[in-house]
């Protein structure tokens, strides 16, 4: 409709000469067809929306909302995909904040009482303390293994000095081997190599540089701060 009340403009009224002098009236046509068509499109393109790049988050749930928003929260600060804390809770205590195992370990991450305390936790009872403490000490054994999920998982279940002490490797230990095998299994070990080995850009939750040394008693010996 736009297109035919534009030619009837540029034709003019009888008597009158025409606006715009074309000596061939079907390209003149054609042309402004053209930018029409043309401006439409640009006019098209400024009004859609911006696509902006969204990193796609795994789905998972504890059947808590409350406890799966700290779980992501604990993701985010410690760079740490919120699906593999998931996948360790769900190991280590069933979503059972209350869970006390026969070693020790408390909470819903398991964490026992020294490395809570090594970890910044108080209340290693309180829900929130113990994610954020048990996610901290992923994002440590993350950093000590260069990213290797399986170490850090085999450290987390045996002690970062187990896994140094087998050559950087999951130790012989049944216990150890079956919580690595099945913690991969739920997160997915086409997934390992989607765990970012970074930090969050806002600063917050970073870990400090790792030093390992050996004390007077050959002992090894890590220190991040805490």
């Amino acid at each position: 409709m736009a297109k035919k009340t534009d030619l009837k403009a540029r034709a003019g009224k009888k008597g009158e000469s025409s606006p715009v002098a074309s000596s061939n009236p079907r390209r003149e046509a054609q042309k402004s067809s053209a930018q029409t068509d043309q401006t439409d499109a640009q006019v098209d393109r400024s009004e859609q929306p911006v696509k902006q790049e969204k990193r796609i988050e795994r789905s998972f749930t504890t059947g808590d909302p409350r406890l799966d928003q700290i779980i992501r929260s604990a993701g985010e600060k410690n760079g740490i995909d919120s699906r593999l804390i998931f996948s360790v809770m769900k190991q280590e205590s069933g979503f059972n904040p209350r869970a006390v195992s026969y070693k020790g370990a408390c909470g819903l991450m398991q964490l026992m009482p020294a490395t809570a305390r090594r970890f910044g936790v108080q209340n290693i009872f309180d829900i929130e303390e113990n994610i954020h403490g048990g996610a901290r000490y992923l994002r440590f054994l993350l950093d000590l293994f260069d990213g290797n999920v399986k170490l850090a998982l085999a450290g987390y279940n045996a002690g970062e000095g187990a896994v140094i002490k087998y050559g950087y490797r999951i130790p012989p230990y049944a216990e150890t081997q079956t919580y690595v095998s099945r913690i991969i299994e739920d997160y997915g070990s086409e997934n390992e190599a989607l765990l970012a080995n970074k930090r969050s850009g806002d600063g917050e939750g970073l870990m400090p540089r790792i030093a390992v040394y050996v004390n007077e008693k050959g002992g090894v010996v890590f220190t991040t701060g805490y």
